[in-house]
């Protein structure tokens, strides 16, 4: 509720240089108390969460401050994800590792799009014909693909380039191997030949093969390893319940003392014993039919006006048909369950 209020009535009034910070923040607040109500659905234990937090000053890597925007983060993306957006600096690092085919040469029968019909075809046999179709027209897709990831750069685009892995089968050699075939070049030659024709527009680099980096280093003894033992503070454990799950919680039958019909008759005999001084919500009949009166009723009525009876009668009848004569009683103690005040320990008021 609080993102909604935020999205839709929040205004800042006056001359404020830091207003995206001071949005920035109040989102902020509302996802880690939305994130916490997930688990914890009553407002006063989301209550008690944010006293708690600003008391203690968390410091924690979820409560640091965010960015005002995230233009300034690094974004991995696939390239249909990327479409339509724009970056300052796009990195295509891995476009030469390819497949060692461009269909698939298991499948019993050929998908390709038919231009003729402008629609998609599925030809229910392998045909060399077919094939030389529907891989040209992956040829093409790669392509398209790869122009995509090249245009989403603003000022710079890193494009990396291996000659592994059946780089053979991806776009860019592709791109590449083809201008570079009619000058008698490899593709590396033409990266360089590039970028000495116009060092503004392009640059080669080559990375050396015997690059060390210290995170693939080994260790020379392997350390000792333990569990960690939690010392921090642990927070009380919630769980919600309903009336009838305490009462059964408490509840111990020996199944060895007795018989199903001994339960059955002692249900009845219990039945026919009722104390008629008992409020009506201890004398309702068992089973679930009590609550989902009560849930059905809730459920469609306005907290602001009275209770309807007729509503309350309706689904009377549907779950407690027994109960006819209690409409009154039942409408009764609902109106006591909703005006009930609810203590609020933090502010010392009732609500």
């Amino acid at each position: 509720m609080l993102t909604h209020v935020l999205k839709t009535r929040f205004t800042l009034y006056g001359d404020c240089l830091d207003a995206e910070r001071i949005m920035t923040n109040y989102m902020q607040l509302a996802d880690l108390l939305n994130e916490f109500e997930r688990t914890n659905p009553l407002p006063s234990m989301t209550a008690s969460f944010l006293y708690e937090k600003l008391a203690a000053g968390n410091e924690a890597d979820e409560y640091y401050q965010r960015l005002e925007s995230d233009s300034e983060l690094i974004k991995i993306v696939t390239i249909h994800g990327s479409k339509g957006l724009e970056y300052p600096i796009v990195f295509v690092p891995f476009d030469s590792f390819g497949n060692r085919d461009l269909i698939n040469s298991k499948a019993k029968f050929t998908t390709f799009y038919d231009t003729n019909a402008q629609e998609k075809r599925h030809f229910l046999a392998r045909l060399p014909v077919k094939d030389a179709i529907q891989i040209e027209q992956a040829q093409r897709e790669a392509l398209r693909l790869l122009y995509v990831a090249i245009t989403r750069a603003a000022h710079r685009c890193y494009l990396g380039y291996q000659s592994i892995h059946y780089a053979d089968n991806t776009a860019i050699h592709h791109m590449l191997a083809k201008v570079a075939d009619t000058h008698d070049y490899s593709v590396i030659e033409y990266m360089e030949a590039l970028a000495g024709a116009d060092s503004s527009l392009f640059a080669s680099h080559t990375i050396p093969d015997n690059l060390h980096l210290s995170m693939y280093s080994k260790l020379s003894s392997q350390p000792d390893l333990k569990a960690l033992t939690y010392t921090g503070p642990t927070q009380s454990q919630w769980r919600l319940y309903s009336y009838s799950s305490i009462v059964n919680r408490t509840k111990e039958i020996d199944l060895n003392a007795k018989t199903h019909s001994d339960d059955h008759a002692k249900s009845d005999r219990s039945r026919d014993k009722q104390d008629d001084t008992l409020p009506l919500r201890f004398t309702l009949t068992k089973g679930a039919n009590a609550g989902q009166l009560l849930h059905n009723v809730l459920e469609h009525s306005d907290f602001t006006e009275a209770l309807d009876n007729t509503l309350i009668e309706q689904e009377c009848l549907k779950f407690l048909p027994d109960h006819q004569n209690d409409i009154d009683a039942i409408a009764s103690w609902l109106d006591e369950v909703l005006s009930t005040p609810i203590y609020h320990a933090h502010s010392d008021s009732n609500f």
